[in-house]
């Protein structure tokens, strides 16, 4: 878990939003695996991988705390979460003194930073990274207890979370690859991790037989 005090807007009109998001998520009904944590830990990666690929930071960092401030708990909804996060954001960024042509910008960036809301041509650079740093919340320690949380408000098993946590990591190494090299380099750890897990949770031979299914022959073979 990530303090608020831990945090350091690097840019200036960051701390209003950092305020405004924490007042909004006090009272929010999302999904809990996309809590305020979890704005948190992709700002921070985000901010790593922006500034290593010479990202606009005063796009990129609001962008990256509001992306997933909508995000409903029922399955159907989600394929809309970015556009209605980036309505959302559009008052947030607003009330925290940001002009109408940078609002523009975070709110594209946070509109198509999901695969279904944008086609491959047209995303930018801020829309990538925030794609990416999205993305690797989703593996690691921080991925799989967000896994056990979003298991327990469907009602599913162990095994069943772990079955759907391996579908889904072996659908983003198959089609929704990430960008950036130092994206893939800081995801590596966090893949090893979550597929240990699921193999501890679901056995090997039920592990395996999902992994050849997914397409590969080997947990090493699994990346992002």
């Amino acid at each position: 878990m990530i303090a608020l005090g831990e945090i350091n807007p690097i840019t200036e009109r960051g701390w209003l939003v950092l305020s405004e998001l924490e007042k909004f998520m006090k009272n929010d009904e999302n999904d809990p695996a996309h809590d305020l944590n979890h704005h948190l830990r992709v700002r921070k990666t985000g901010i790593e991988i922006g500034k290593s690929v010479g990202a606009d930071l005063e796009v990129l960092e609001p962008a990256l705390l509001l992306h997933d401030v909508i995000r409903p708990k029922e399955e159907a909804k989600e394929k809309t979460h970015a556009q209605e996060s980036a309505k959302e954001a559009e008052r947030i960024l607003k009330k925290c003194g940001y002009r109408n042509e940078e609002i523009k910008r975070i709110c594209n960036t946070i509109r198509n930073h999901s695969r279904t809301d944008l086609s491959e041509g047209k995303k930018d650079v801020e829309s990538k990274v925030l794609y990416d740093a999205d993305k690797i919340d989703g593996v690691g320690a921080d991925g799989i207890r967000r896994v056990i949380s979003l298991g327990k408000t469907r009602g599913w098993n162990a095994k069943k979370s772990a079955a759907w946590y391996l579908g889904r990591i072996l659908d983003v190494a198959k089609n929704e690859r990430l960008y950036f090299a130092s994206s893939k380099a800081i995801a590596r750890e966090g893949i090893t991790i979550s597929l240990n897990w699921c193999e501890r949770v679901l056995g090997k031979e039920k592990f395996a037989k999902q992994l050849n299914e997914g397409g590969f022959h080997s947990a090493g073979e699994v990346e992002f």
